[in-house]
């Protein structure tokens, strides 16, 4: 289901210089051939579609910008050949738009391989439904974002865990819920969707699962949905690999020994999820670990907590990590709502949540990476209006290529 059928007013992207080309979804349009960000233009003014930007004239790709002409040439991000296993040099690149499409040239890298890891059955499912999307309010959910009729509920399981004698995050307690599907057998090697901030998102996370493993639309796949500690900001905010280490040696070990399932060591089988500050949560456990799918949404691509080693916090990923790195055999969903935190901040605070997903997708773009990106107009911070008409589709993207 293409998610042009379901969501209205839906329109390709411009991010950063150069913009999507057009997509063979029903009703797509290509947004205005505006810049970057418009002379004289405050980040983030409101408007709608304007002649020369996808934000309105004046806003972040208003009139004015950085490309002033046409669209990035026909040998876009993708043409040229895309290599199905393991990236490569095929990709090509089309230049800034000066008023007549240009041919592209070489690109820096292929497009990532979905393979991912030796001996993984996944595969590259092609650049389908890729790139860089804008809806607008109101939003509508989708059946499959709550209990449909006839679909057999997976068994939903909640407990509360000690984090006396944890080697990361030390004191207190956390709840964690687990999803097994129907039809799992047990301790047999299944896929996992790790949650953050679950019980916040639980309820919708597993009905949709539900939905679309029973329509055979994502593999049969686990759940495990876990609450912040104590200190939320600083497991989930912070850019290090303590938070993938909990959960690969804490929690994961506990809910596969207590529940008798056996969540799958090929990393094109181990997803992640996370709201606000939940998305650089989910992340670290792609960026420091093996988890190679993330969905999130609003996410806190800001800088909340800063080090020595990363000074802008989770700003880094767009601004250095992601640009300054080999490709990794990551798929990513983004989603952020022009009524976000941070709207009226610059660019130079590092506390604009649009501009800081907007930074990520252009640099996921410019390396070549399976992403979606969805710029949400009228929405706000994780906006349940969003999630409800964007999740199913979005969880159907993130899985192509793994075996159902």
């Amino acid at each position: 289901m293409l998610m042009t059928k379901t969501l209205p007013a839906l329109v390709l992207l411009a991010v950063g210089a150069a913009s999507c080309s057009p997509s063979s979804n029903d009703g797509a349009t290509v947004a205005g051939s505006g810049g970057r960000s418009a002379t004289g233009g405050a980040a983030n003014a409101t408007g709608g579609a304007g002649t020369g930007g996808a934000l309105g004239t004046g806003g972040v790709l208003g009139t004015g910008g950085a490309s002033t002409g046409g669209a990035p040439g026909t040998g876009g991000a993708d043409t040229g050949g895309t290599t199905p296993v393991g990236g490569g040099t095929g990709g090509t690149q089309g230049g800034a738009g000066s008023g007549v499409p240009t041919a592209g040239t070489s690109g820096a890298a292929g497009r990532p391989g979905g393979g991912g890891s030796a001996g993984s059955l996944a595969s590259d499912p092609g650049t389908a439904d890729d790139g860089d999307y804008m809806i607008s309010s109101p939003f509508k959910a989708a059946p499959e974002f709550g209990v449909m009729a006839g679909v057999a509920k997976g068994r939903r399981m909640t407990f509360t865990m000690s984090n006396v004698g944890s080697k990361y995050y030390p004191g207190g307690s956390r709840t964690v819920q687990v999803y097994i599907p129907v039809g799992y057998v047990d301790n047999t090697p299944a896929p996992v969707m790790v949650v953050q901030d679950g019980t916040q998102y639980g309820n919708e996370v597993m009905n949709v699962m539900d939905n679309l493993i029973a329509a055979k639309k994502i593999p049969m796949m686990l759940g495990v949905l876990i609450n912040p500690g104590t200190d939320r900001s600083g497991e989930y905010d912070t850019v290090s690999d303590v938070y993938y280490h909990f959960v690969s040696e804490e929690v994961l070990p506990k809910v596969e020994m207590d529940y008798k399932i056996k969540i799958t060591t090929d990393p094109q089988g181990r997803g992640a999820m996370g709201g606000s500050s939940g998305a650089p949560a989910a992340m670290g456990l792609a960026w420091f670990g093996d988890f190679t799918r993330l969905l999130t949404y609003s996410g806190t691509f800001v800088n909340l907590k800063s080090s020595t080693m990363y000074p802008h916090g989770a700003w880094e990923y767009g601004e250095n990590l992601i640009p300054k790195s080999d490709v990794r055999p990551l798929r990513i969903f983004l989603e952020v709502g022009s009524m976000d935190n941070g709207a009226n901040e610059t660019a130079a605070s590092y506390r604009n949540w649009a501009l800081g997903n907007m930074n990520l997708a252009a640099a996921l773009k410019a390396k070549g990476y399976h992403y979606r990106f969805v710029y949400a107009i009228g929405a706000g911070h994780v906006d349940g209006g969003v999630r409800g008409q964007t999740m199913p589709q979005a969880m159907e993207w993130l899985w192509r290529g793994y075996p159902k």
